[in-house]
């Protein structure tokens, strides 16, 4: 049979039923025209009826379940073990056929069978053995020294082309198997190269995107500083200078971004580090006074949630810059982001004066703050003691 229609085990099932009926026809013809008893006979003529149905099953009707592999185990050693008697017992072929038969048929059974099947030729075997030595004169001998080497060269023979068919079947198999593992190994390594060329592409089109996000963004920035220089309303230049820094804040994001391998998060301590640093020098402060301190399991912050921290950042530091240090002979501001019961909180914290709790939502940064928290599913806590303490927990 093929190998669409039929599995490595049916096939061996199919070879097994066929050169079992080919010699069980062989004996008949040799017994007949030998003239042995009507037992032999009548054993291959069982044996012939019953190979032609299990093939017939087998091969044309494709039927293969454990019940006919059990079937025909029983009704082999049944056979084989009316053959015992008269074919000499156990100086003849017979236990040579059953191991063969045996295994075969392990070949063929399931794990969960060949427990079964081990039983079966295991008692057979015990059975004839014991029967042999009780009824010894039942044991019809071969007749000379000829009908022996006759009768042992035949399963030889049997046993060299069973087997073979066997190898060649199981090496067939092992090729075809082994080459459509070649071809789709093949097949995955070409996937695999297609699929990576289209990653590359695919990030090289990203890294572009934050880039020219950056510049564009780089580019409003610079517009933002040559339209407060062209303003003669100090409130005014003010509130374009907060904007150019909001601006400058998400274009660090983005230039980080395509600077680094990782196209879709950001290494957040660098990026506060730099952050804190640029706004101490837009507002005239030793970048000393700031210190930011990172205590996450992984640094790596998806840009979905470094963008509007980032902007919250800016809003609180540039507060602390623009009023809370206007009297302090040592300022220091501390930004702290860590994770505690599983939730990451934010820290912004000084020690100076300026926000008070009359203020904390009067002013357009404290207002886009809290928009950014709501967007972040966040909570937000203020306190003073010894200065402003800022606790965003999300």
């Amino acid at each position: 049979g093929n190998t669409i229609a039929f599995s490595f085990e049916h096939r061996i099932f199919n070879i097994t039923c066929f050169i079992g009926t080919f010699f069980t026809t062989l004996g008949f013809v040799l017994n007949f025209s030998l003239g042995l008893g009507w037992m032999v006979i009548l054993t291959s003529l069982t044996g012939i009826a019953y190979g032609i149905t299990q093939y017939y099953l087998s091969r044309i009707q494709g039927k293969f379940k454990a019940v006919y592999i059990d079937a025909y185990v029983l009704l082999t050693n049944l056979l084989l073990g009316a053959t015992f008697f008269y074919n000499s017992g156990s100086e003849g072929t017979v236990f040579y056929t059953l191991l063969v038969n045996y295994c075969t048929f392990m070949l063929i059974g399931k794990r969960s069978q060949q427990l079964r099947i081990s039983a079966i030729f295991i008692t057979t075997i015990v059975v004839l053995l014991v029967a042999e030595v009780q009824y010894p004169a039942s044991i019809i001998q071969y007749e000379n020294n000829a009908q022996r080497i006759s009768d042992h060269a035949t399963l030889l023979v049997y046993a060299l082309l069973f087997i073979g068919l066997i190898i060649r079947l199981f090496r067939k198999d092992y090729d075809n198997e082994k080459a459509t593992i070649e071809h789709q190994k093949e097949e995955i390594t070409k996937l695999y190269e297609k699929t990576a060329e289209k990653n590359q592409f695919i990030e090289s089109l990203v890294a572009e995107l934050h880039h020219r996000t950056k510049n564009n963004l780089q580019v409003v920035s610079s517009l933002l500083a040559l339209q407060s220089k062209r303003l003669a309303d100090e409130n005014a230049q003010i509130a374009l200078e907060e904007s150019r820094n909001r601006v400058d804040a998400m274009a660090l994001i983005h230039q980080k971004l395509y600077l680094n391998n990782e196209l879709a998060s950001v290494n957040i301590q660098e990026y506060l580090d730099n952050l804190s640093v640029s706004l101490a020098q837009s507002f005239g402060f030793d970048t000393n006074i700031v210190n930011t301190s990172i205590s996450l399991p992984d640094k790596s912050m998806d840009i979905d949630r470094a963008v509007p921290i980032g902007l919250i950042v800016n809003e609180l530091v540039s507060n602390a810059f623009k009023h809370a240090f206007t009297t302090t002979p040592k300022p220091q501001l501390r930004i702290r982001l860590y994770e505690q019961q599983g939730k990451i909180n934010l820290l912004v914290s000084d020690n100076g004066s300026g926000i008070t709790p009359q203020n904390t939502k009067q002013t357009f940064g404290m207002k886009l703050v809290h928009i950014l928290v709501e967007q972040l599913e966040a909570t937000i806590h203020i306190s003073y003691n010894n200065g402003t303490n800022i606790l965003i927990t999300l």
